[in-house]
């Protein structure tokens, strides 16, 4: 699957090591000797990547909704690799706290190459809630939020538990006189 990938150099603080970047990366290069293996993610691979970082317990209050896909085991986490949801973009604990998506505008390090593990599943395509999550709809939808980075996990289980008996987080005329 490498070999198919566009890739490029990174040093072991996972920075790429040319210039451009990610916008340089290139099908068909032979990475070795170097020190770190990153792949552009997103429409240029066709592969977007749900990064979870270890001790984060939205993994485990998620696990048995994600769907089985490939799994590359990080070097602080995991990698979910889902094929590319057109117009998705990298975002940085969107979906909670240490859960980071990269996709257009975005790379990955390819950490097989590093010899940690993997679930070799088929690519498989992002569950509708968890891409509206990644988007930042299921939480606008929700708490009415504009800016998703300053919504909190309690907030949005807040937002989802009031929904769920047809109340929201909102009632201004309370106050009003």
């Amino acid at each position: 699957m490498l070999g198919e990938l566009p890739i490029f150099p990174c040093n072991i603080a996972k920075v790429p090591i040319i210039a451009r970047g990610f916008k340089s990366a290139r099908r068909g290069t032979n990475p070795n000797g170097w020190p770190l293996v990153g792949f552009a993610t997103g429409a240029a691979s066709g592969i977007d990547v749900l990064d979870i970082d270890t001790g984060v317990g939205w993994y485990s209050a998620n696990f048995d909704a994600l769907p089985q896909t490939r799994a590359h085991q990080t070097q602080r986490g995991l990698h979910l690799l889902f094929r590319h949801a057109v117009g998705l973009r990298c975002s940085t604990s969107r979906i909670a706290p240490g859960v980071d998506v990269r996709a257009d505008g975005g790379y990955a390090i390819w950490w097989p190459r590093e010899g940690l593990p993997i679930e070799d599943w088929p690519l498989c395509e992002w569950p509708d809630w968890l891409l509206e999550e990644a988007r930042g709809v299921g939480i606008k939808r929700l708490t009415g939020a504009t800016d998703t980075r300053v919504v909190s996990q309690h907030v949005v289980k807040a937002a989802i538990a009031f929904a769920s008996w047809g109340l929201s987080l909102y009632a201004p005329d309370i106050f009003s006189a």
